[in-house]
């Protein structure tokens, strides 16, 4: 059994990364909105910062203060922001931070810009759902439960075995694609999606996802479950 990997931050050491994730993200959830961090954790979580892949560009010329704001994509989820001496301005993912992110390997940067090229397919399904069967208590019914959700839990989900991992592995082969030689955008500060800098490519795969893909609408709790099955029955394949 491998063992546990400790996590240093700072002068704290974390038995696990699940612990350093815990307590990273209570700061994260314990001042309101706009707020900037006290000094206790603002150290705390300029040590984390270190630990970015990006570290040098994110903290550029000096950090002024750490914000507590939404994220620039969906405007849902809370994140630290940095404001700079200079006066620019970025956010940073302390996931990323923590798990020391690989977002840079080729396979995982084509996903992400992968959803980045249906993303407007995405959020017109959902909204087109929403439209025509949300009811007076401003719920709508989970397709695979059917179960009213109010409408801030729902999401959508590719079908299986339709999966996303799917489709992408299918166009990869089909168009014998290469991922590592394949050039990728938005890394600046505030750019929050990775894409294709090639627009073809863009294209050409959102034109491929658009004729195959089969969508739901689902809440949140179940596109979790079923992302946790899907994995497993990929670990058991591999196997």
């Amino acid at each position: 059994m491998a063992q546990r990997q400790t996590i240093n931050i700072g002068e704290k050491v974390f038995k696990t990364k699940a612990e350093s994730k815990d307590f990273v993200k209570a700061i994260l959830n314990k001042y309101e909105l706009q707020n900037s961090l006290d000094k206790t954790d603002f150290l705390f979580i300029c040590e984390l910062l270190k630990r970015h892949p990006e570290y040098d560009k994110k903290l550029g010329v000096g950090i002024n203060e750490i914000i507590i704001r939404l994220d620039g994509n969906w405007g849902k989820t809370r994140c630290f922001h940095i404001k700079r001496i200079d006066g620019t301005e970025t956010d940073f993912s302390y996931l990323h931070c923590i798990d020391n992110d690989t977002s840079r390997e080729p396979l995982k940067m084509f996903k992400q810009s992968a959803r980045s090229a249906v993303k407007d397919q995405v959020v017109s399904h959902l909204s087109n759902y929403i439209r025509r069967t949300i009811d007076n208590d401003n719920n709508v019914i989970c397709e695979k439960s059917q179960l009213k959700i109010s409408r801030e839990l729902a999401t959508v989900d590719h079908i299986p075995p339709i999966t996303f991992d799917k489709i992408l592995n299918d166009f990869l082969k089909l168009k014998n694609i290469e991922p590592s030689q394949i050039e990728y955008i938005g890394f600046g500060d505030n750019e929050y999606n990775k894409e294709f800098k090639d627009e073809q490519i863009r294209t050409e795969f959102a034109n491929y996802h658009r004729q195959v893909a089969k969508l739901r609408v689902i809440s949140r709790h179940e596109n979790l479950t079923q992302k946790k099955k899907n994995f497993n029955e990929q670990i058991e394949l591999d196997f």
